[in-house]
Order: C-alpha cells, then structure tokens, then sequence
C-alpha cells in the first residue's frame, strides 16, 4: 500500500464533502465550508479554485455529458471542465449525494424525509420519485444496474425490489 499525502485546499480553509475523478483527468471536490467553491486537482496536488453562487457544494460526479455535476444545498450546478457553472433544478430540496446512472441521467438522494430521489436530464430536467425515507444521504449504480441509496434517519438502504422500488414499491422509469 502507498504512502498517503495530505493536500491542502485554500490553505487549510475548507471543508471538501465530495469528490469524482473528471472527464478531464483531474479531481474534482465539492467545498461546502465556502459556500462559493469547487476545486480542480491534479494528482499531483495542484489545486484551482472555481468560484460557483453561493450555495452550499455538496457533492459531485461526473456526468454523461462529460461535465461535472454539484449538488449544493437548495440547486443542482452543471460545471463545464473550463469551470463555468449553470444553475438547474430549482425543485430539489435538500441534495445529498449525486451519481452518473446507467439510463444517461443524473440520480439525487434528497435528504428530506419522503422526498426520495430526483433522475436529472442531462439538460437539467428534474423528475422526483418520492418514497418513504426519513432522510437519504448517498446514491450510487449498484453492480446490477440499478440506483441503491442509504437512508441515513431510517438505518436502511433503498435499492431495487420485483417490480420497482424497495419499501416504497415505487417503479423508476
């Protein structure tokens, strides 16, 4: 196993919460103690600042239009490599985490209870698929194909059941 290096982000001010490898073969990390930022970085450690509206950054993938999704507190950020952002989703409540599905679509855990998760156009149009939660956190493909995501309030993970949604039964196409 190599030896681990800690690279700093705005001299030690912040608080990166997410972090995806970009189409454009460096890191990216989502600073949500900024308010303002997401980061570019080299493997090396070289890191640039991308100044977004302030919103709270929370996580971030990268998407299949090859640019790079955010979610912050109340909107979803689509970040060109080049760092220019665009506000989509407006309707979302509360973002947790964010991944790259299988159907060519963003998926968004909302972590307020009941509101389930959103799948994302890659142009910005946002489709809820609610369920019974207490609150989602992260998402992600699972090795069938298919979006999982965890419950963090109800000490559960949602996942594909026969016929739709685990739980809430709720079908996602």
């Amino acid at each position: 196993m190599p030896a681990w290096s800690k690279y700093l982000l705005g001299g030690g001010v912040s608080e990166p919460y997410g972090i995806c490898s970009g189409p454009d073969g460096n890191l990216w990390i989502a600073d949500y103690s900024s308010y303002t930022r997401v980061w570019k970085m080299t493997t090396k450690g070289v890191a640039t600042a991308y100044l977004v509206p302030p919103d709270e950054p929370m996580d971030i993938c990268a998407g299949p239009d090859n640019n790079l999704w955010v979610t912050a507190q109340s909107y979803l950020w689509k970040i060109t490599p080049a760092g220019v952002a665009t506000q989509y989703a407006s309707t979302i409540s509360a973002n947790g985490s964010i991944c790259s599905g299988p159907d060519g679509n963003l998926w968004v855990a909302d972590r307020y209870a009941g509101n389930g998760v959103w799948r994302v156009t890659p142009a910005g149009v946002a489709t809820q698929f609610p369920f019974a939660s207490t609150g989602l956190y992260d998402i992600c493909v699972g090795p069938d194909n298919t979006i999982w995501a965890t419950d963090y309030g109800g000490a559960a993970v949602w996942g594909p059941a026969r016929g739709g949604w685990h739980v809430g039964s709720v079908a996602l196409k």
